[in-house]
Order: C-alpha cells, then structure tokens, then sequence
C-alpha cells in the first residue's frame, strides 16, 4: 500500500502579513512618485462685508485671535508678536504643543485686494495669498491660496493636507465675517466705539519729545508742576488731567506728547505751553483698567477710522477720569480716549 502525500501546509499568518504589507508599500511608494510634490489648494466664499474691512481685519496682526481657526480652536497656542503689528514685514510667531512651532509674515499687499504671507513651520516655509474681490459694496469674495512643497515621500500626505488647510481656511474666512459684523456695529477689540462732536477745549501744557521709558515720569512729574503753578496764579482746572499724544514713534520708541491740564479759556504761563484744540468730530471708547495697558483700545480706534475711511488729526488725546487717591481699584479707573476726525478720504 502507498502511502498518501501529506497536505500541503499553508502559508503562515507572519508571512501573509509581510507579503501584504510589503504590496501596500510599494503601492504608496507608487503613489508618492505620481502626486506632485509642489502642493496647491485655493478655497472661496462670499462674504457680507466691504472690502476694506476684510483688508483691515487681517492686516492687522493684533486681530489675529478674532479670527483665525488655528489659533482660536488651539488653546495652547501662545502668541509672540515680534514683528510689526501690520504691512510689509508685519507678522508673529507661536508656540504649541499640539500645532508646533511657527511664525507668519506678510511678504506683499496690495491695499484692498490682496495679502501675501510666508508661513514657517519646522523649517518648511510655505506660501498664500488671500485675495479680495469686491462683488458690491456690501459683499467682498475672498479666496485663500496655500501653496507648499513637500519633499518625497512625504508628498503622499498632500491630499489629507489640502483637505485640513481648506477645512480650516474657510472657517477663518466665516470667522471673519462674524468678526466684521460685530465691528460694523462699532464693536471692536471688546470695545464699544462711539462717535460724537466735541466742544473746544483749552489747556495748558508741558510739551516734549519722550522715550516709552520715560513716559510715566514725564507725565507724573509735570503734571505736579503744572498744577501748583496754576494754583501759584491764583487759577482753576476745569476737568480731568490729559495726555495729548502728537506723534508714536514704535520704531525708535518715543512719543511728541504733552501733559495737559484742562482750563476755561487760553492762560499764558511761563514755561508752559497754551493749547486749543476747536470744535471738532471724534471717534472715543471708555476704557476702564491700567491707564499704561490701553493698547488694544488704540488699536480698536485706529481700525475703527480706516474701516470708515475717516482721516485722523492730531492730537490723539487719553483724558483720565478718575482720580487714583480717591479710587483704589483699578479695575474701576476710566480713562477716555479720543481721536479727532475729519472727512472721508
């Protein structure tokens, strides 16, 4: 009798595996040649919103927290703001655990139309623009281009890429929309923006050019002085103390200012300087907190004014309501601050 042949055995478990993992590499490898390794994506959506308030919002780098959905949706995102807060060469950086480390900078504008920025992240630099085309005068499409170069193989995540970047391209794109509908209204920053005319007003004056360093001891001192050679002549003020800020100077980090006390008509005072300032148009916000922190609520005026293509004068002016020895906390202290207007341009 013949024995029968034994079975066959079969392929083990390991090296089906192997054999599988093996085809689905050399199907990635395949791929990776065939997409493209420069990546291009654009998304678009109309918007109510004139184009000029899209152009201001972003071009302002402090907004930045209003409306992008990277760093809104990462909160342990921190911002550096390291770089000019808006045109050419304006940008920030970041740090996060969850998103990595990078930076933004604008690398061209054209006003109204059309930003370019160059975005760096581990190294990798990559590029947009974000177009603005007006529709009518209420109604602005806005469209974002990512652009970016992704070395081999790593160019076979350039479609799980595009798909995050649209994603989060056009939720930044709607925020800004929700952002711009609340500054139409005059809400800006947190700030509630109003509009009003303002009688003249008179003060007398100790005048100067000032480091940032040296702001508060300029202020504190000459408005001692300013105070006891009014009561020296026998004089009255007739409101809150004020700075009037003539020039801001980021660069070199100095202001032409002036430490004013209000008075009822022009006083000519040795050593101090008499100023009047006429019946005039204004835009202001009450900002309550640390007179030195009012930053954002400049900001909040200056974006208030270009939205509205209203021209500024000078002097900007902070008049401080309340009075430190009467009031210790300083949450409660107002400070109002005024920019004087004229015509649109």
């Amino acid at each position: 009798m013949i024995a029968p042949n034994p079975p066959k055995s079969g392929m083990s478990l390991k090296k089906k595996l192997a054999y599988l993992f093996g085809g689905l590499l050399v199907f990635l490898l395949l791929a990776a040649i065939l997409l493209p390794k420069d990546i291009s994506t654009t998304v678009s959506r109309e918007i109510t919103a004139a184009p000029q308030y899209v152009y201001n919002l972003i071009n302002n780098q402090q907004n930045v927290m209003s409306w992008s959905s990277w760093a809104i949706e990462d909160k342990e995102m921190k911002l550096v703001y390291d770089k000019p807060n808006s045109g050419v060469g304006s940008g920030y950086s970041w740090t996060s655990p969850s998103s990595g480390d990078g930076s933004i900078v604008y690398t061209a504008l054209v006003p109204n139309q059309k930003l370019e920025a160059e975005l760096t992240m581990g190294g990798d630099k990559n590029h947009y623009t974000i177009s603005l085309e007006k529709v009518n005068d209420q109604k602005t499409r806005v469209s974002w281009t990512f652009n970016s170069h992704m070395s081999f193989p790593v160019n076979l995540m350039g479609p799980v890429l595009k798909y995050i970047v649209n994603k989060h391209n056009l939720q930044s794109i709607e925020n800004m929309e929700q952002e711009i509908g609340r500054r139409v209204k005059g809400r800006y920053n947190g700030y509630d923006v109003k509009e009003g005319t303002q009688n003249p007003r008179h003060f007398v004056a100790a005048r100067n050019t000032v480091s940032f360093e040296q702001l508060s001891q300029f202020y504190s001192q000459n408005l001692g002085a300013i105070y006891q050679k009014l009561q020296e002549e026998g004089l009255s003020s007739v409101g809150a103390p004020c700075a009037l800020f003539y020039d801001y100077d980021e660069k070199n980090a100095r202001t032409d200012m002036a430490v004013a006390v209000p008075v009822l008509a022009p006083i000519t005072l040795s050593q101090l300087t008499a100023i009047s300032l006429p019946v005039q148009n204004a835009v202001y916000i009450d900002y309550y907190g640390d007179p030195s922190k009012t930053a954002a609520a400049h900001y909040a005026l200056d974006d208030y004014l270009k939205d509205r293509q209203y021209t500024q004068s000078v002097p900007v002016v902070e008049e401080y309501i309340t009075d430190p020895l009467k009031e210790k906390d300083q949450s409660k202290w107002l400070t109002k601050i005024y920019y004087y207007t004229a015509e649109k341009k």
